[in-house]
């Protein structure tokens, strides 16, 4: 987005032409002008605004993944461990295998998934950690992790419970 903004206000700097009297505007009346003009420091301000989101994206990936291989970082906790899942009212259950926990480095995994999800946009639009108002806790031994997944929104509760059947479909198929 940011270099977008930078080719259109490139654009803007270097119009209008002038050969052929083509900036004349003299003896031409502007009349019932409405709206914002379009300059280049708007777009040069969205590149900056642009830039300034990437890089905390960025930065909040570094925090929560520091090192961890890519390879780790691109497959979901969920489709991983998943072993099964129940819905709960307000979301879903998933239980996990017993390596996926303890329960304190598996939230650390899915904060670090998430963090790459919103860096790289990948199929996040199947994934149930990127709902709003999302809560996550994960108890657990072990026997096994229990993840429970909820969302404040009664109409999000469906499409939880439907991405969460999506990763488990994924982790049935040993989509790692």
């Amino acid at each position: 987005m940011a270099t977008s903004e930078d080719q259109r206000a490139h654009e803007l700097r270097t119009w209008p032409e002038t050969r052929g009297g083509a900036g004349d505007l003299s003896g031409t009346a502007l009349v019932g002008w409405g709206g914002r003009w379009d300059t280049g420091e708007d777009h040069l301000r969205n590149a900056s605004y642009h830039r300034s989101a990437a890089a905390q994206l960025d930065a909040d990936y570094q925090e929560a993944c520091g090192t961890r291989p890519l390879a780790d970082v691109q497959v979901s906790p969920l489709v991983r461990y998943g072993v099964g899942g129940e819905t709960t009212p307000a979301g879903t259950v998933i239980l996990l295998a017993p390596a996926a926990g303890p329960p304190a480095r598996l939230l650390e995994e899915l904060r670090c998934h998430r963090a790459w999800m919103m860096l790289e946009r990948t199929d996040m639009e199947q994934c149930p950690l990127d709902l709003p108002g999302l809560r996550v806790t994960a108890h657990g031994d072990d026997t096994g992790i229990e993840l429970t997944l909820t969302v404040e929104d009664p109409k999000l509760v469906p499409v939880l419970r439907e991405r969460a059947a999506h990763d488990l479909e994924a982790a049935s198929h040993g989509h790692h």
